[in-house]
């Protein structure tokens, strides 16, 4: 059953009706602008540098809403201060989110204890926090796992932040240049995706999936899973280090982790037809040996937190990796009439598969090609200002760019971005590992394309 469907609220014009929806969201907004301009105004008049600027603005507006913490999660992944300050507070929004005494639940980990006497807490204090659950240390038999626990009151405040999200999408819908984001789509499609957070049998049903999948991969990883309901989570402790913490790695070992992430994105895509939809550094862990050399290659991948995933049609999937292979072996034009054909959408009816005219194909593929030289999209790589330049030029015509395809686009993105922060975003090798997977699969994809 759909998510959306049970979830009061969700459609803007029955939600502009609600006092109440609107005045809390009308709240949230103007905090956001008062406490944006009053930071960048002393900022301005010098009462503060642009490094107090930013870390009193990113810990006020993550007061304000959830919304704000998963964004600075993001921000953290593209690394756009060079501050170490600065990313330390970023940090903190990967590694402990704030949580209140109140917002664990310790009647359902009385609970789970009641029913298994050979689960044994190391502590009541939560080791990890995130945005939705917070995370304690314990022992099954002497294993040592990880107790995933619901923030108290979750369901409400991520129907709270999606509330938000949806209103403040639909304003930006109405200015120029962010209209052309089309955000207001991009969020009335993923609603299931986000409120799906909020039960947890769900991320242990994927996470399950994913670790059975990585079982036949050498150098990639995702943990077993032991026990899971709506409230809680049991699952194998993984250990890593954060993609920061990695430190100087010699060429061979940066080359060796990232042709495995690389894999991981082509497998997953292809194969399981499903893919990690929070990608940020904080839910990917590696295990390095410190005796490494470039002879050998001891070292693993984790990947963790499968709240959000997203599922790829089949008849979608070869479709996504052909697209992903012209990315640096096709001509621009290829590449754009590839795109039309089987990569948007009609903007107004998500379940219309669009058939571009001739004509219109004509004119939509001259203008990105044009685009295309101009700022360098899509070329070899994934930025979200390709998906951007993109959709403004097909929401002319009344299209957008298949949500499938985004989404695809977002995972590619997020794990290049990874590959950046270490510092190893080399095309050849990403052509390389592109061209072993195709040889590798050749008659699969040759079926499938």
């Amino acid at each position: 059953m759909a998510i959306c469907s049970t979830i009061p609220l969700i459609s803007f014009s029955e939600n502009m009706k609600n006092i109440e929806y609107y005045s809390c969201n009308v709240l949230m907004t103007f905090q956001t602008i008062y406490y944006s301009t009053t930071e960048y105004i002393y900022y301005l008049i010098y009462l503060q540098s642009f490094k107090e600027f930013v870390i009193r603005l990113i810990k006020k507006l993550s007061q304000i809403n959830m919304v704000y913490t998963k964004l600075f999660q993001w921000v953290y992944l593209d690394s756009f201060f060079n501050d170490e300050d600065i990313k330390k507070v970023f940090q903190t929004f990967t590694d402990f989110v704030k949580i209140e005494e109140e917002e664990i639940d310790y009647m359902v980990i009385w609970s789970l204890l009641t029913k298994d006497r050979d689960l044994h807490f190391s502590s009541l204090k939560p080791f990890h926090a995130g945005t939705v659950s917070v995370t304690f240390e314990a022992r099954l038999r002497d294993k040592p796992v990880i107790v995933k626990v619901l923030r108290k009151g979750i369901d409400k405040n991520l129907k709270k932040s999606v509330s938000f999200l949806l209103f403040i999408s639909k304003i930006l819908s109405y200015l120029p240049y962010t209209c052309d984001f089309q955000l207001y789509d991009i969020m009335t499609e993923n609603i299931d995706s986000l409120l799906s957070q909020s039960d947890l049998s769900i991320e242990g049903k994927q996470t399950e999936k994913f670790h059975n999948f990585l079982q036949c991969h050498e150098h990639l990883y995702s943990p077993r899973v032991y026990y899971f309901s709506k409230e809680i989570m049991v699952q194998e402790y993984v250990y890593g280090l954060n993609v920061y913490d990695l430190g100087q790695l010699e060429d061979s070992i940066r080359h060796m982790i990232c042709s495995s992430v690389y894999e991981f994105i082509f497998h997953s895509m292809c194969e399981l037809g499903t893919f990690h939809g929070d990608m940020h550094p904080g839910n990917v862990l590696f295990i390095v040996d410190k005796c490494c050399s470039s002879k050998t290659d001891e070292y693993m991948v984790n990947f963790i937190d499968y709240g959000i995933t997203y599922e790829v049609k089949e008849e979608k999937r070869s479709k996504i990796m052909k697209i992903i292979w012209m990315l640096s072996e096709s001509g621009d034009k290829e590449f754009f009439e590839f795109l039309c054909e089987h990569g948007i959408k009609s903007r107004y009816d998500s379940h219309i598969e669009t058939n571009v005219t001739n004509v219109c194909k004509s004119k939509i593929v001259e203008e990105l090609v044009e685009l295309r030289q101009k700022y360098d999209m899509f070329r070899n790589t994934i930025k979200p200002l390709d998906i951007y330049y993109t959709n403004k030029v097909l929401v002319k015509y009344n299209l957008r760019i298949h949500p499938e395809f985004s989404r695809a686009f977002m995972f590619l993105y997020s794990m290049c971005s990874l590959m950046n922060i270490l510092k190893s975003v080399d095309m050849t090798l990403y052509k390389k590992c592109l061209k072993v997977y195709f040889a590798m699969n050749h008659e699969k994809l040759k079926l499938l394309i």
